[in-house]
């Protein structure tokens, strides 16, 4: 594993958890930045904690699979699927996000975070795995 990686996991836990302390303030995530003029304190932090989740939960992933140790060729691998579909359910969220495309906004963010979470218990297989 790169030795990066426990405390990049560490940080992820960290902005995950502080994502979920500052809540956005409805169901719309209002975003200063997409122009919602109601956007609250509470609703920028969610935002910016969210966003440091997100790389890092794009970046793990690719790390391993470029420089994954002892890692095998097909953890690697998957380790690579999982890095890429997290990275493309980001940029389709931030894509309907910005079309204000709510019907399927929520369903991609959902396969973000699904993809994201979902590389954890199969790397840490992976990584105990006998050699």
């Amino acid at each position: 594993m790169p030795n990066s990686l426990p405390t990049a996991m560490r940080i992820a836990g960290v902005t995950t958890a502080l994502a979920g302390i500052a809540r956005n303030s409805d169901r719309s995530c209002p975003i200063r930045a997409l122009g919602d003029e109601n956007a609250t304190l509470s609703d920028d932090l969610h935002g910016v904690f969210s966003a440091m989740t997100f790389a890092l939960w794009i970046s793990m992933p690719l790390a391993v699979a470029v420089r994954g140790g002892r890692i095998g060729g097909a953890d690697r691998r998957r380790s690579a699927a999982f890095g890429a579909a997290t990275l493309g359910a980001f940029v389709g969220t931030g894509v309907l996000a910005s079309r204000r495309a709510d019907t399927w906004g929520g369903a991609a963010q959902r396969a973000m975070v699904a993809s994201g979470l979902a590389w954890f218990p199969v790397i840490t297989v992976a990584a105990f795995a006998p050699e």
